[in-house]
């Protein structure tokens, strides 16, 4: 005995499946972000001032909870 799923993949074998080409031009961007790279030092200072930032915003927040 052939179990159910046997039956219900022989009608999807029949039926022709068209799938589109698609041709897309190339991307403006082409490699850009593949050689992208970030100078250490850069990415330290972003990092502090990402820091210096958080504690900026989350301070009042605190102090609205406190009430």
């Amino acid at each position: 005995m052939a179990p159910a799923g046997a039956a219900v993949m022989s009608n999807y074998e029949e039926e022709e499946i068209f799938r589109p080409i698609a041709d897309f031009s190339p991307s403006l961007w082409g490699d850009y972000f593949h050689s992208f790279s970030v100078d250490n030092q850069v990415a330290v200072e972003y990092a502090h001032e990402i820091e210096t930032l958080k504690e900026y915003i989350v301070r009042p927040c605190l102090w609205n909870n406190i009430d």
